[in-house]
């Protein structure tokens, strides 16, 4: 039996013949593409979407992808953007996982309660229960990579910042970063991760589900070989 992201894979790249790439680029706000063609980047690599594939064209930031199965994903979901019908700006109000998920349509859905148990203990290096001193300092580090920008700063007990980013061109995130100075040995650091409240317009559950898991496996991947490694 074919594996599902395969079959999923066959499924999009079928629907993506039928696409008008210039009417959807236009209205996704992505700025380099033909009407045979779309360019979208994830995280430091930029993906070629055709009528008949999605392929992997440059790597900015290298990474490597845990297996054959995430890198279909991937595809999978960013094909899935290509082919959304949304159709609104991005409205600068922001929400935590939980909290999105329970105040829109998605907590409709018979999965959610399971989907969030998953969903919200996933581990990113974002957040560390016993961090170093010096985390604010690769934190940092790992934000100006990827081209996030720090709106907001303080100092109290330690670091507390803002940082704007995207996944993609109309899906904006905030990462809130505290890292708190507690006195012992070991600072505690935490962070969350929040979405437009227009996400919904872009992604279903299931789909939002496996975008959000490969945008921290790929963050874990990022982590690891340019600020541990």
């Amino acid at each position: 039996m074919e594996k599902d992201y395969l079959e999923l894979y066959s499924l999009v790249t079928e629907s993506l013949s039928h696409c008008d790439f210039t009417e959807a680029s236009n209205r996704l706000g992505i700025k380099d593409f033909s009407k045979d063609e779309v360019f979208l980047e994830f995280l430091g690599r930029e993906y070629s979407i055709k009528k008949s594939a999605i392929d992997l064209v440059k790597e900015n930031i290298i990474w490597e992808t845990p297996n054959e199965q995430y890198e279909y994903n991937l595809k999978n979901v960013l094909g899935e953007y290509i082919l959304s019908k949304g159709n609104t700006e991005p409205k600068n109000d922001f929400r935590p996982i939980d909290v999105y998920f329970l105040t829109n349509y998605f907590s409709e859905h018979t999965v959610l309660n399971s989907f969030l148990r998953k969903i919200i203990f996933l581990k990113s290096p974002l957040d560390e229960t016993y961090a170093s001193k010096n985390h604010p300092v690769k934190f940092r580090k790992c934000m100006s990579m990827l081209g996030y920008t720090c709106i907001e700063e303080k100092s109290a007990n330690g670091i507390q910042s803002v940082w704007s980013g995207s996944i993609l061109p109309k899906i904006p995130i905030r990462i809130l970063y505290d890292h708190e100075e507690t006195g012992h040995d070991y600072p505690v650091t935490k962070s969350k991760l929040l979405f437009d409240k227009t996400l919904g317009d872009y992604y279903q559950l299931d789909s939002f589900r496996v975008l959000y898991i490969c945008y921290l496996e790929a963050l874990n991947k990022i982590w690891g070989k340019y600020i541990e490694g």
